[in-house]
């Protein structure tokens, strides 16, 4: 897959407390901790992501109330936008340089948004 990469201004998006408890609450589902790291980060994104698209007056379906049950089955990084569908949110983690595209959502995406997260 090929993608082109465009530099823009960056959007500095204030994550509050909340939004760092509910990653913390949708990753603690996860056995393996690396993938807990991966769900905490995918959240921030997606939470991210959708301040920037609240900002520019585009309307997202929230993320799912919490039920860790079935926590293990989604995917976090995937952001619905109302009516039209779906955008892939990928996080870029502090010293990386690469973002990662899962391949499961290669080609049925609007598009993916890269969100450096800061520490």
């Amino acid at each position: 897959m090929l993608l082109t990469m465009t530099r823009s201004i960056p959007f500095t998006v204030p994550l509050t407390g909340e939004d760092i408890q509910t990653a913390r609450k949708w990753g603690s589902t996860q056995f393996h901790p690396h993938r807990a790291q991966e769900v905490y980060a995918n959240v921030l994104a997606s939470g991210a992501v959708r301040f920037y698209l609240k900002c520019m007056e585009i309307k997202t379906e929230e993320l799912k109330n919490f039920d860790g049950s079935t926590a293990a089955f989604e995917n976090f990084s995937t952001l619905e936008i109302s009516g039209i569908g779906q955008l892939e949110c990928c996080p870029i983690l502090p010293g990386d340089r690469t973002v990662r595209i899962p391949a499961e959502t290669w080609g049925d995406r609007l598009g993916y948004m890269a969100v450096r997260l800061d520490e």
